[in-house]
């Protein structure tokens, strides 16, 4: 009888101490995931002000042809694939706050690489006021 008692202790001793590593191995992962998203938010805050041109001046001169009724996104993609902006919802952010939401031109635009990305929102913008977004004038 006692033999089984001791092995029932050292049974639930060692289911214990397994319970025990299995949720400190958790709240390691779950550190890990917290510090990994902490960091991912960090830089993407830190780029979407940042004004950081794609290449330093002088850059290379690119001509990019924006389709009529083309939302930020679409532009956003444009871009990047012309080496002008290096992250499409970098851009989207830049882009909803700055004072040209909304308000970017469809057409074929001359940019360069050395543009900060507030420079290209500038060369992009509409001035007749057109939105984009939703195609009705902007107030």
């Amino acid at each position: 009888m006692r033999d089984e008692r001791r092995e029932n202790g050292a049974f639930r001793t060692a289911r214990t101490g397994a319970a025990l590593l299995l949720r400190l191995a958790f709240f390691i992962a779950a550190l890990a995931v917290i510090f990994s998203l902490g960091r991912y938010a960090r830089r993407f805050g830190y780029n979407v002000f940042d004004e950081t041109p794609a290449e330093a001046p002088p850059g290379r001169e690119i001509e990019i042809t924006v389709p009529e009724g083309a939302g930020a996104e679409e532009i956003g993609r444009i871009l990047k694939s012309r080496g002008l902006v290096e992250d499409v919802r970098v851009f989207l952010v830049k882009e909803r706050l700055s004072p040209y939401h909304g308000k970017l031109g469809s057409g074929t635009f001359s940019l360069n690489t050395s543009m900060t990305p507030t420079e290209i929102l500038e060369a992009l913008y509409d001035e007749s006021g057109t939105d984009n977004e939703s195609g009705a004038e902007a107030p």
